[in-house]
């Protein structure tokens, strides 16, 4: 399970444009540690991403505010420079 994914068509030239046009990238995401982070360094997108937090090293989900709190607290980003796409 940890193998699989599939990119949308251009997702990968977007994200590194926006990481050359300076925009630090993070992900917030439900699920296992491992096959999460599996999944990221498998599709190529690990080195893009500064903050990857899986809900399992939190010990809650989204949409529980919890997950965000903890984000922005290790992260280094504040929710009013945050753009989320649910």
């Amino acid at each position: 399970m940890g193998t699989q994914h599939e990119l949308m068509p251009g997702a990968m030239a977007m994200l590194k444009q926006a990481q050359r046009l300076g925009y630090q990238l993070g992900i917030i995401t439900n699920g296992v540690a491992k096959v999460q982070k599996s999944r990221l360094s498998e599709s190529g997108l690990a080195p893009l991403f500064s903050s990857v937090l899986v809900s399992e090293t939190v010990g809650v989900e989204k949409p529980d505010p919890v997950i965000f709190e903890r984000f922005f607290a290790t992260s280094g980003v504040t929710p009013t420079v945050t753009v989320a796409n649910h």
